[in-house]
């Protein structure tokens, strides 16, 4: 499955037709916008199907850090991770749609995640933002990629 991910990646065509990840990039282009500082995919295998940063912030910093408490939840937390934000990302493994938005530093962060595929999006931490109808995008959107992920192979 991994390798196939990764020619999934790498194989854009030069053809002009559509790959899986030209589907999955117009799927989540709409949150491709102001407030978003960031916008990351990734698959159970911690694997970046999709990746929005246009000012470039958190190169090898606050999205690694996170991308680690997902790699290693099981184990010891990364001191810099408080127990509130733990036990959101506890939660948010638990179930298979849900929102959960967790506060680090001046960011917030919103975690949702679909089966074995993980949504991060990034937002200033006092940006207000209506959970409700992000829920309900982001949980279409997810839906959508994990089918075109199931098409693919």
């Amino acid at each position: 499955m991994l390798s196939l991910l990764k020619k999934l990646k790498l194989g854009r065509r030069s053809d002009k037709s559509t790959t899986v990840v030209d589907k999955i990039e117009e799927v989540l282009s709409p949150f491709e916008r102001e407030p978003f500082l960031a916008v990351v995919l990734l698959d159970g295998d911690g694997l970046q199907l999709y990746s929005y940063e246009p000012k470039a912030l958190f190169k090898g910093d606050y999205l690694q850090r996170l991308f680690k408490v997902f790699d290693f939840f099981d184990r010891e937390l990364k001191e810099s991770f408080s127990l509130e934000a733990a036990v959101k990302l506890a939660d948010i493994l638990q179930y298979k749609s849900r929102l959960v938005v967790v506060y680090y530093g001046s960011y917030k962060f919103i975690l949702a995640r679909r089966n074995k595929l993980f949504l991060i999006m990034v937002l200033p931490g006092e940006e207000e933002i209506e959970l409700k109808r992000l829920e309900s995008e982001v949980g279409s959107a997810l839906e959508k990629c994990e089918e075109l992920l199931k098409d693919a192979i």
